[in-house]
């Protein structure tokens, strides 16, 4: 078995509870999920205006008060604090610390000449409304393709402590440690649909763990995951809230459209097969998730200068020819 972290609550309280954090309980993994779809807009700007920039500053004093306790520890971070520049921040933790094992993976940016091509003349439609929006290539400011885990797996090499990645979701971050752990087939669609939901539970916002009032402490949600993909759900002993069945199934539902296609780069999980039970106090167990092939369609992300975003799809080829070039892809 191994046990991941996912911090909870608003990203800014993380340093001050950084120590916390990494102490509380025995963990093997740490994610950190920083980004959203406008936040990662707002990273690009900044990249294209000052090259050295386009990250998560806040992470650099996170790893600061961490980063010994991480190697005593031997407790890997997953991150995607490198937003539109994840090469920038690898190179500043490294100044900042250097002696730390730190590694990265490529932000999934389209060349913004060839963004426009692509989608010149094309019907575009939005992915959760169905409306269709006009293409306006000449207004793009970046366009993001969603990351598959597989860029991160490859990242953990011997020796590695940190992994620095661009924009990709908790779902693929916990997907990814999960495979780096038990060296999963990559078809072993049950497995990583299980990956999946796991991540899609623990993501910083998430309403598993319900509270009475505002609490002074948000335990990290904790996931222990089995070789075979099955999960509990659980936090740190002692901490104020509770996670119940109840909780869990409405976190499940979260932002869910079809429930039996739940998709993400790697695999598409079916949610109607799965049973959730509790384990005991503040514990929820998830078994019987299904999985079928990746889509040939993962989520692209269109900001454009009025400061609207698009999410519309795009051919799953597009994503691991992005990943599997190992050259920086400027705009």
């Amino acid at each position: 078995m191994i046990r991941i972290a996912v911090p909870q609550g608003p990203s800014a309280a993380w340093t001050a509870q950084a120590d916390r954090l990494v102490n509380a309980s025995p963990i093997d993994f740490l994610i950190l999920d920083y980004l959203s779809d406008h936040s990662f807009a707002d990273l690009e700007m900044r990249r294209i205006h000052h090259p050295g920039e386009g990250y998560i500053p806040d992470v650099i004093p996170f790893l600061e008060e961490v980063s010994q306790d991480l190697t005593r520890r031997r407790i890997r971070l997953l991150t995607n604090a490198g937003g539109a520049n994840p090469t920038a921040l690898k190179n500043k933790i490294l100044q900042t610390l250097p002696h730390s094992a730190v590694s990265y993976s490529q932000a999934c940016s389209i060349p913004k000449e060839m963004a426009q091509r692509m989608i010149d003349g094309q019907q575009l439609l939005n992915t959760y409304t169905g409306n269709e929006f006009p293409a306006d290539p000449q207004n793009i400011i970046a366009t993001s393709i969603e990351k598959s885990a597989q860029s991160a797996v490859k990242s953990f090499n011997d020796g590695t402590r940190i992994v620095i990645d661009g924009p990709c979701t908790s779902s693929t971050m916990v997907l990814a440690v999960v495979m780096n752990a038990y060296a999963f087939d990559p078809e072993n669609w049950n497995a990583l649909a299980a990956g999946i939901i796991a991540g899609h539970l623990a993501r910083p916002d998430s309403c598993c763990i319900q509270y009475e009032s505002k609490p002074s402490w948000r335990s990290p949600l904790i996931l222990e995951v089995d070789a075979d993909g099955c999960f509990t759900l659980t936090k740190d002993a002692g901490t104020e809230g509770k996670i119940t069945t109840h909780t869990v199934r409405q976190q499940l539902l979260h932002q869910m459209g079809d429930p039996s296609l739940f998709s993400s780069p790697d695999v598409i999980a079916d949610l109607t097969t799965l049973t959730v039970r509790e384990d005991g106090e503040n514990r929820v167990r998830i078994t019987g998730v299904t999985g079928q092939p990746s889509p040939e369609k993962i989520r692209m992300v269109i900001y454009y200068r009025s400061g609207n975003a698009e999410i519309s799809e795009w051919p799953t080829l597009i994503e691991q020819k992005l990943v599997r070039s190992e050259m920086e892809i400027e705009f």
